[in-house]
């Protein structure tokens, strides 16, 4: 970076950096080590204390004050760093415009003269030259001088531009009029900043009789070489005092302008000499002031001397920094410049000319790479002469020299170390141009699909690569669903897939590098998915309803089940079934159609429900279920049955008009629809003979009289009454009827059908009218009428009706003895009683004498209502689920019971809720059937407990009716033998041992767990191998290893014991685990613990830091506890690091908290190290956690939710209510009551049984 700065920018602080003046670079990596942070090189010679750069942004400020006359370019290193450690170095050169900030400054200050009148100075001979400078440059370091006072007359002119004063009217001067003027004189620069301070000049006019000292030259000029040695003669300068320029007694000295006494002059001769080394650098000219005195009183003469100090070879060039760090692009163009190598010569002239060349033609090629760079003789300049190649060289080193033209030369070096920056010159290359992949729509979100991968032929940031996921053709949809990992190239599933709404996904993945600029390629991805079985089965029908003829034979077809799968193969092919099986229907697996198994008969029975499944072959299966009704139709297969009268002797009243009711004839036909539509008629027979006397309505069946009957011309006629019905070809049924003609003083009721039927809804309140039953003499119908609202009887009143049951129970109706209404008594209940059967008597009270009566029998059908809800036999309940129960199996049944009939009494199963939650998707339940079904595998360790919340639902055909019963069922998970022990301790399997061990001596307990319970988590422990000379012993229960038989040792021996732990499953599950036991040759014995079990109770509050109890080992030689040299410790990642030993002292303390219904019990192992020998010995403390009463209880999920008890329900239990407490004992007791809403205290609860 070149940057020009004025000189008067003042320091900068955080926020006032110019974004101008910064330094970027840019890191292609990502995240942390995409920062980065800036910091100045070092080696410039302490450039960079003027500057400095913010670590974040970049930006170079300026720190301390600048001066161009100090310095007037600085050239620094900014080195860019990630977060990697990975760095480059950029140059920054910071060129400084001069500002004017310089006065003008004369030395000397003061400047004398003596001119005599009379003597007529040259008009081109200055008198005096007065000499200021300026530090600043160009135009601003120019001065003009003027004279500002003293000038009376302007006797006097000054040269603007050198300082040369003349005498401007010489014939003014006069000793007498004006022997002495004092003129002030100003320098300006080109800026117009004066002089502070001006030049005095004192000019001393003497008279012409007076003779001073004259010298011979009122300016003399000499130059001298800066290497010339002290004492060199410069010159000199003679003054005389006489007209003819004698020589006196003269006596010179330097009164001015050789502030570093550089020279001296003799008093006597005049001759100037070097006093001192001179130094061109310094001073270039020194302007002396010289005074020659003569004469008592003495007068005085005054010269000046300008000697020019000619510059020597004396100084080499010099670089800022003797190296230099360069990074340049591959692609960097030919002939521009990288970089600018400035030296600077503090000699002048020729010996300041510098010409630049490098040290090695090849430019740090060093052989064969030919001529690469070249650098420009007069500028410094280095430039490229060919390309370079990253691949083939990433470093150059070249050397610039530097060389002035004075004679001899003289020479610097700078050593340019050159990195060459990779140039993205190749993009990446995908392995393939197409990807095909096919991933099953089941796998889970987050999984890998495939992997992509290209390469850059490139290095570093160049070559590595990210990618990136489109859609082909764009669009979102696809990149919603699958991601990719950005380094890695994998594709992931970021959505579930699914097959049946997209089978195919067609994507682009993206390489791009991360070089400036970035290239890219593109390679297509296609995604199949594969199907997997993740759809139930879909009947095309939520229900069928389907009609088969009765009688056909067996294999009739009865309709066709249509489900369909929206899974592919295995998963959609479908096989159809009956649940449960059925003995009159079946159906055919693969097609679905049902057929017949038996002939049919409506008549017993003209509806089957059934249920049927279709289930998928995938694994594990899917099914659906859906209810199937066959209604069977009617065949005429049954003749009518004529059944009323239910005798055959019927009468009438003699002398009663023609149409007279005789009798009402009722048939009933097992047929249905028209099969059972009957028709009367009176038929002509050889033993009939009321064919004309009487006349039937061939639909209602009433038989009439067709003239006026005579008792005493004929008491009895015979008819033949047929029923037939409308079935193809008909069928028929003939009655013969006796009619008594009765006289007219025979006062018997008669009714006009033997039997009536009622049909009444249950919820009917009491004083519903269910009909009426009249005889003919009551004035009525002589039938039964249906009704709700009460009749009267006939007008004549002198008909009495009673009541009596026919059944055992007592009868929920009476009747009215007056009208013959029959009436509701009691409430009904079609659950308990759905049929009343009674008999009705009618008595004629007419006659006090001889009463006549007559009967007729009546039926009730009571209709159902909706009001039972479902019920369980048992809520809650349990079902025990073992864990290794296949996915798809059936593991219960949920079965309720209506009491109603119907629809009312049909049942829906639902799955409400299940806890925990992630169960949901575990289990589900067939609406029709009320299975459970696995859908997922459960596992004990994980969770052993579910509770589901199922509910049913009656299917009343007002939905608003519809009644639900929920259950609360607790599904507990049978544990398997599915885990394999797990070894614990020892933490280092390589034990050392010394040498006199005695038989019996503990060597390691070790210790090993099951996830598993009771029995499957029991572990047992043997050694298989490496014990064959039997020196050990191994506990079968505690794991604890000893020595059985002792053997001195005269050297080191290693034994490799194999342990193996068993649960105690059938079969059972195995680990293995190999110890090192190294005996060491030694006399020394062991430490031993006192004992080799502890065990200690701690309450689970109990504060971290609590002491819990003390182990004591016994070291060799000790007679103390514990053992100078014994330390104890507790193995890392034992009992989850809940407990500490004090290594001193063996305490045994609380690290961590405690939670009894985590964990209740610890095995922790302890072991006593002698440190100076490395034997030890372990104990195993067993800490049983005791339980605080610190949880609430929990009703369980589903145990509260509303209830529907029906009013004047008897004495029973409604509901269950469980909760459970996870304390222990008696904090985990749960007592019920009820403690609000309880109004007039309807409800108990029992105080333990949850009821």
């Amino acid at each position: 970076m070149y940057r020009k700065v004025s000189e008067n920018r003042r320091k900068q602080t955080e926020c006032d950096c110019e974004a101008e003046n910064r330094v970027s670079a840019t890191d292609p990596d990502c995240g942390v080590n995409a920062i980065v942070n800036y910091t100045l090189g070092e080696g410039f010679g302490g450039q960079t204390s003027h500057f400095e750069v913010r670590s974040v942004t970049g930006e170079v400020c300026i720190s301390g004050q600048l001066d161009y006359e100090t310095r007037s370019a600085y050239e620094f290193p900014v080195i860019a760093t990630d977060r990697g450690g990975l760095s480059t170095t950029g140059m920054v050169k910071i060129q400084l415009t001069d500002v004017n900030d310089n006065h003008p400054i004369f030395f000397p200050r003061e400047y004398n003269v003596t001119l005599r009148e009379g003597d007529t100075p040259h008009p081109d001979t200055p008198v005096v030259v007065v000499a200021a400078t300026d530090r600043d440059s160009a135009r601003f370091g120019r001065v003009r001088y003027s004279i500002e006072a003293g000038n009376h007359g302007n006797v006097f002119r000054i040269n603007n531009d050198t300082g040369e004063i003349f005498v401007n009217k010489p014939n003014q001067l006069s000793s007498r009029l004006q022997p002495f003027y004092r003129l002030n004189v100003s320098a300006t620069d080109g800026g117009g900043w004066r002089s502070q301070h001006d030049a005095v000049v004192y000019l001393s006019v003497s008279d012409s009789a007076v003779r001073p000292p004259i010298f011979e030259r009122t300016r003399y000029k000499f130059s001298v070489r800066e290497d010339v040695p002290s004492n060199t003669v410069i010159g000199a300068v003679k003054a005389t005092f006489s007209d003819k320029g004698v020589r006196g007694a003269v006596r010179y000295s330097i009164y001015s302008g050789d502030p570093d006494r550089y020279f001296t002059i003799d008093p006597v001769s005049g001759t100037i000499r070097t006093a001192a080394l001179l130094d061109h650098e310094v001073h270039q000219t020194v302007l002396l002031n010289v005074q020659a005195l003569d004469g008592n009183p003495p007068t005085y003469g005054h010269t000046q001397v300008n000697i020019a100090i000619e510059d020597v070879n004396d100084n080499a060039p010099e670089f800022d920094s003797s190296t230099v760090r360069l990074s340049v692009a591959e692609n960097a163009g030919l002939g521009v410049p990288l970089y600018a190598a400035q030296a600077h010569d503090r000699d002048s002239g020729r010996n300041g000319q510098l010409r630049y060349r490098l040290a090695s033609p090849g430019g740090g090629g060093g052989g064969g790479e030919g001529r690469l760079f070249s650098v420009d003789a007069r500028s410094g300049h280095l430039t490229l002469a060919r390309h370079l190649d990253y691949e083939t060289a990433q470093r150059h080193t070249l050397i610039v020299l530097a060389t002035d033209s004075g004679d001899p030369p003289l020479t610097a070096n700078l050593t340019v170390l050159l990195e060459v920056q990779d140039v993205n010159d190749n993009p990446p290359v995908f392995e393939r141009a197409e990807y095909t992949v096919t991933g099953i729509e089941s796998q889970p979100v987050n999984s890998q699909v495939v992997q992509v991968t290209a390469i850059d032929l490139d290095t570093g940031n160049n070559a590595r690569l990210s990618y990136r996921l489109e859609a082909a053709g764009g669009g979102t949809a696809a990149t919603d669903v699958f991601g990719m990992y950005a380094n890695s190239g994998w594709v992931y599933l970021r959505r579930p897939l699914d097959r049946e709404s997209r089978d195919v996904y067609r994507l682009q993945v993206t390489a791009t590098d991360n070089g400036s600029p970035p290239a890219s390629a593109s390679a297509n991805l296609t995604v199949y998915v594969s199907d997997a079985n993740d759809n139930d089965p879909v009947f095309s029908s939520e229900s069928y309803r389907f009609t088969v003829e009765e009688n056909l034979p067996r294999g009739a077809p009865v309709g066709l089940l249509m489900a369909t799968d929206r899974d592919l193969g295995a998963n959609a092919a479908l096989t159809y079934s009956l649940i449960p099986a059925n003995s009159s229907f079946q159906v055919n697996p693969t097609t679905g159609e049902i057929f017949t198994r038996e002939p049919l008969d409506r008549e017993t029975r003209d509806m089957h429900e059934l249920v049927a499944e279709a289930r998928d072959q995938g694994v594990p299966s899917r099914s659906a279920r859906v209810s199937v009704r066959v209604l069977v139709s009617d065949v005429n297969d049954n003749a009518p049955e004529i059944v009323d009268p239910q005798e055959d002797v019927i009468s009438v009243r003699e002398e009663q008009p023609p149409g007279t009711e005789v009798v009402r004839v009722r048939a009933v036909d097992r047929d249905h629809g028209n099969n059972a539509t009957l028709t009367y008629s009176i038929i002509k027979g050889p033993n009939t003979d009321g064919h004309g006397v009487f006349t039937v309505d061939p639909v209602t069946g009433l038989i009439r009289t067709r003239a006026v009957l005579d008792h005493e011309e004929r008491a009895i006629y015979r008819i033949a009454v047929k029923a037939t019905d409308n079935g193809l070809p008909p069928k028929d049924s003939i009655r013969l009827l006796r009619v008594e003609v009765l006289d007219l003083n025979d006062n018997r009721p008669t009714f006009t059908s033997s039997s009536l039927v009622f049909k009444v809804r249950e919820d009917v309140s009491i004083g519903f009218v269910v009909g009426n039953v009249v005889t003919l003499d009551g004035g009525g119908s002589g039938g039964g009428a249906g009704g709700g609202d009460r009749k009267t009887g006939a007008a004549g009143g002198h008909v009495m009706y009673t009541l009596t049951s026919l059944s055992p129970a007592e009868s929920a109706f009476d009747m009215d003895r007056s009208s013959g209404a029959l009436v509701v008594a009691r409430q009904l209940d079609r659950e308990t009683r759905p049929e009343h059967r009674l008999e009705v008597r009618a008595l004629d009270t007419s006659t006090s004498s001889n009463p006549q009566s007559s009967a007729v029998l009546v039926r009730v059908d009571i209709t159902d209502v909706n009001d039972n809800a479902p019920r369980w036999e048992r809520d809650p309940v349990v079902i025990a689920v073992p864990e290794d129960a296949a996915v798809g199996a059936a593991v219960g049944n949920f079965s309720a019971t209506d009491a109603d009939a119907g629809p009312n009494g049909e049942l829906r199963y639902f799955l409400d809720s299940v806890e925990p939650e992630n169960g949901r998707s575990k289990f589900a339940v067939d609406r029709l059937t009320g299975s459970l079904t696995l859908l997922e595998g459960v596992d004990f360790e994980s969770v052993a407990r579910y509770t589901l919340v199922v509910s049913v639902k009656d299917q009343a055909v007002n939905e608003s009716e519809r009644l639900t019963t929920s259950l609360t069922a607790v599904v507990e998970v049978q544990d398997t033998n599915d885990n394999s022990p797990e070894f614990l301790a020892p933490s280092d399997h390589t034990i050392h041992l010394g040498e006199n061990l005695e038989a019996g001596a503990t060597v390691v307990r070790i210790v090993a767990v099951d996830r598993d319970s009771e029995e499957y988590g029991r572990v047992t422990y043997a050694l298989t191998s490496g014990n064959e000379e039997g020196r050990f012993t191994l506990n079968h229960d505690t794991g604890l290893l000893t020595i059985a038989r002792p053997e001195p040792l005269q050297q080191q021996r290693i034994y490799a014991l194999n342990v193996t732990a068993s649960d105690h499953g059938n079969p059972a599950r195995q680990s293995h685990c190999t110890l090192q036991l190294v005996f060491r040759g030694s006399t020394s014995t062991p430490p031993r613990f006192t004992q080799s079990h502890y065990h200690v109770n701690v309450s689970e509050d109990t504060v971290p830091g609590t002491f819990l109890l003390k182990l004591t080992a016994r070291a060799h030689g000790s007679d103390t506890g514990t053992g100078s040299n014994l330390s104890y410790q507790i193995p890392s990642g034992i009992a989850y690091d809940r407990f500490t030993v004090d290594p001193e002292r063996g305490a045994v303390s609380l690290a961590g908290t405690l939670d009894r219904e985590t964990k209740d019990h610890y095995l922790v192992p302890v072991y006593a190290v002698d440190r100076t020998t490395g034997q030890f010995d372990s104990a195993t403390v067993s800490i049983r956690v005791t339980d605080v009463n610190d949880h609430a209880p929990e009703f369980r999920p589903g145990a509260c939710y509303p209830l529907v008890v029906p009013e004047n329900s008897d004495l029973a239990v409604v509901h269950r209510i469980t909760a459970v407490d996870r304390d222990a004992g008696p904090n985990g007791e749960v007592t019920y009551s009820i403690v609000a809403g309880n109004a007039g205290n309807k409800f108990s609860v029992d105080l333990h049984s949850e009821s």
